[in-house]
């Protein structure tokens, strides 16, 4: 868990949720892979261990910075542009996964990079949003 005083510092800062890999069978051709595995190393299905993850980004309702929207992206492919209270909940592979949330708006943009692992089944829970005095900031919860 992340104390009050990392929140502001997040840049590059790897995180794990879950547990360990076991060896599973693809739910598509039978072969062995791993339930962590994106795609299966036989066939190219994905999720081939038939287990998916959660990544929830939520941007916490405030008076401060309320006219901005919070710029989200998952994977390198953006998934959401948040206003004031807004979140999305977005269906992933278990593995490793890097989440950028970034602001839009006159507020100075000061973005935040997360790489973090997660296992099937599980789920990722992320916070934005603005601070009156320190501004633009995401969170791990």
């Amino acid at each position: 868990m992340l104390s009050a005083k990392d929140e502001f510092l997040m840049e590059g800062t790897d995180s794990s949720f879950g547990g360990s890999m076991a060896l599973v069978n693809c739910t598509e051709c039978n072969g062995t892979v791993a339930d962590t595995a994106p795609t299966c190393p036989h066939c190219g299905a994905p999720t081939p261990g038939g287990k998916t993850s959660k990544v929830v980004v939520s941007r916490k309702k405030a008076m401060t910075g309320f006219a901005n929207s919070v710029e989200v992206m998952l994977d390198g492919l953006e998934i959401a542009s948040l206003k004031n209270g807004q979140s999305i909940s977005v269906d992933v592979a278990a593995g490793e996964h890097r989440l950028e949330v970034d602001s839009l708006g006159p507020a100075p943009a000061r973005g935040r990079q997360f790489t973090f692992r997660i296992d099937g089944n599980q789920t990722a829970e992320f916070e934005s949003g603005f601070h009156a005095v320190k501004g633009f900031y995401a969170k791990a919860l």
